[in-house]
């Protein structure tokens, strides 16, 4: 929903309990049953920003997040489903790490606390940077068997560490460009060995018609 509150502060919050059936398979990657089951799961979302409404347009952001994880030792699901929102929300590089644990982009199982600022820097240049927080809500990958690409460790939960920075340049009325970085230092929900520090830039150049 929209950002809502005072002239200088402003939230959002959402909260959501998911139950009913669901396929096995969907969420239960990392085990060999199949078939629907009982899904019992919960997450919520929140914002809070400070807008200091001065000419650089300068605001101050908090961020929590809550999304549930599957629990492999029962016969229910408990992982959130984001539905339709499979899609990089938060982090580019955030969403390749769940390819092995569900789908691309497929965020869930996760604590997020994050912080952030926002600036206009000129008339046509504005920066976005922030720094995320990340835990697993549960080391449901502990018990799976190894796919060789990246594995998780027994009993961590700390995913790591998320920075952003986002530059939005307007160039014309219609042609915007933005270039973006960020850099993802796993933490102790990966094996040792699968702690390498994940770098990612882009820039591309959007015309509107």
């Amino acid at each position: 929903g929209a950002l809502c509150g005072s002239e200088h502060w402003k939230y959002r919050t959402e909260g959501a309990i998911q139950t009913g059936k669901k396929d096995g398979m969907a969420q239960d990657v990392s085990h060999s049953s199949t078939g629907m089951k009982n899904l019992m799961a919960y997450g919520t979302n929140n914002k809070l920003e400070y807008h200091f409404n001065d000419a650089k347009k300068n605001k101050l952001r908090g961020m929590f997040e809550f999304l549930s994880g599957d629990n492999s030792n029962t016969g229910k699901i408990e992982a959130f489903d984001p539905l339709w929102g499979h899609w990089p929300r938060i982090s580019e590089t955030l969403a390749y790490t769940y390819t092995l644990e569900t789908e691309i982009a497929e965020v869930t199982n996760m604590w997020r606390l994050g912080f952030g600022h926002s600036i206009q820097l000129t008339e046509k240049l504005s920066m976005d940077t922030d720094i995320h927080w990340l835990w697993a809500n549960r080391n449901s990958e502990q018990n799976r068997n190894r796919a060789g690409v990246i594995e998780w460790s027994d009993d961590g939960k700390y995913r790591g560490t998320l920075a952003t920075w986002l530059l939005k340049y307007k160039i014309t009325k219609d042609i915007n460009a933005n270039f973006l970085f960020e850099y993802f230092q796993p933490g102790s929900y990966y094996n040792s060995g699968n702690r390498d520090a994940a770098y990612f830039t882009r820039l591309n150049v959007d015309y509107t018609f």
